[in-house]
C-alpha cells in the first residue's frame, strides 16, 4: 500500500504545512530554529498560527524541508503545480504533501488512493469529497500507472468519488498521453 506522508488536517494552514514538513522530514524544532537562526518558541508560533512569517523564513525554511516555498497555503488556499516524481527515491510530489510510490511494489489501487487522499488533504476536504483530475496532474499519472488494467476506469471513479461515467475512456486517454 502506498504511504501517504505529511499528513495534514483541514483546513489546511501556513503553520500547519511547514509543522508537517519539519516532522516529514525528521528536524526537532530546536534544530530548525538554530538552522534559521530564530528562538524555539518563534518556530513553534509560527506552526501554531500565531506569527505570520516574512516570506525570507518561509523560504529558509522551505529549503530546509526539500519544498518549494511557492507551493505552501496561504490565506487558507493552496496552490499546487503539477505532480511530480522522484524515480530514486520512489516519492510522488503533490504540493508539499508526499508519498511513496514504487511502480513495481504498488497497484494502480495504492496510487489512486494515495493520490486521491493527498489532493482532499491539500484542499482541506473530507475523504468522500470528489475531486477531478487536473489536465495537468494528467501526464505524470500516465507515467506511473499500469495501463493494461482494464478496469481503470472503475478504479478511478473510485478513489476520485465521482460517477464513472466520468471517466469513461480515461484508460485510452492515458495511453495517448505515455
Amino acid at each position: 500500500m502506498a504511504d501517504v506522508r505529511a499528513m495534514a488536517s483541514a483546513p489546511v494552514v501556513l503553520g500547519e504545512a511547514l509543522r508537517t514538513a519539519r516532522t516529514r522530514v525528521g528536524y526537532s524544532v530546536d534544530a530548525v530554529a538554530n538552522l534559521v537562526s530564530l528562538r524555539s518558541d518563534q518556530i513553534y508560533e509560527v506552526e501554531a498560527g500565531l506569527y505570520e512569517p516574512s516570506v525570507t523564513i518561509i523560504e529558509a525554511l522551505a529549503e530546509i524541508y526539500g519544498i518549494q516555498a511557492d507551493q505552501l497555503p496561504r490565506n487558507g488556499h493552496t496552490p499546487r503545480a503539477p505532480l511530480r516524481y522522484d524515480p530514486q527515491r520512489n516519492l510522488l510530489h503533490a504540493g508539499w504533501l508526499t508519498m511513496e510510490f514504487d511502480p513495481a511494489r504498488h497497484t494502480n489501487d495504492d496510487l489512486l488512493r494515495g493520490f486521491s487522499s493527498c489532493i482532499r488533504q491539500l484542499r482541506g476536504e473530507s475523504e468522500s469529497a470528489p475531486i477531478i483530475l487536473r489536465e495537468a496532474d494528467r501526464d505524470m499519472l500516465a507515467r506511473l500507472l499500469n495501463l493494461d488494467d482494464e478496469h481503470l476506469d472503475q478504479r478511478f471513479a473510485h478513489w476520485f468519488r465521482c460517477p464513472q461515467s466520468s471517466f469513461d475512456g480515461i484508460r485510452e486517454t492515458l495511453a495517448v498521453l505515455k
